[in-house]
């Protein structure tokens, strides 16, 4: 059967406009997806400088407590280094090491000798210790002639401890020792371990704790009667 389309025309669907003229327009669904993806976005980049920036403080923080340990260690194991015995009358050339402190003699600048004193200092009524306090005074021979003067040399120390190594008789090995009177000879070494407060940044990682052993030269301390 022939067809004639002069004679039958049937309806049409409307066509889709799919060329250049079709209306570029968003959909609210599409807008919410795009803002959400924007907003994973910024927070993860946020996230990232946080970290970043807590990284860095972290190690600013690490490396300000190496320059003061480094510091500390080197006037603590100078002035142990430097420690002698000068015998006389008194207890004043005396090498005294207690738990948690320790008086000496030490041959200061220009060798004089002059005593000296570490010990923790309490900031106020109530407060626990709040730093390691050196003092020293000049002396004549064994005999001290000056005033004490006193300086922090370290903030914030909680626990100072110490331990003192002498050698027994008939053997090599260090014995050690929380108390130390020598008259004769400073102790071989010193163990030294300090305790600092944690600040707030480091509160969760606790106190730090460092230790070193300071070697003294007791074998060619110079003991004498008198003065220098």
């Amino acid at each position: 059967m022939t067809k004639f389309p002069f004679l039958y025309d049937p309806p049409r669907t409307p066509r889709r406009h799919t060329g250049p003229h079709r209306r570029s327009a968003l959909t609210l669904i599409e807008l919410m997806v795009a803002m959400t993806v924007s907003a994973v976005i910024v927070l993860a980049t946020l996230e990232a400088f946080q970290q970043g920036r807590f990284v860095q403080m972290r190690v600013d923080r690490q490396m300000q407590a190496s320059a003061r340990e480094y510091d500390l260690w080197r006037l603590l194991s100078g002035d142990v280094a430097n420690s002698v015995v000068l015998l006389a009358d008194d207890d004043a050339g005396v090498w005294i090491g207690q738990p948690d402190s320790m008086r000496f003699l030490a041959v200061g600048p220009g060798g004089r000798p002059m005593q000296i004193e570490y010990k923790l200092a309490a900031y106020g009524p109530g407060t626990p210790a709040g730093g390691l306090l050196r003092s020293t005074r000049l002396a004549s021979g064994s005999v001290p002639v000056g005033q004490w003067g006193h300086l922090t040399v370290a903030d914030g120390v909680r626990a100072f401890d110490l331990q003192y190594g002498q050698v027994a008789e008939g053997s090599d090995a260090l014995t050690w020792t929380t108390e130390f009177n020598g008259a004769q000879a400073p102790p071989k070494a010193v163990k030294v371990r300090l305790t600092w407060n944690a600040t707030e940044d480091e509160s969760a990682d606790g106190p730090q704790v460092v230790e070193w052993v300071l070697a003294t030269r007791a074998d060619t301390s110079a003991n004498a009667q008198g003065g220098t």
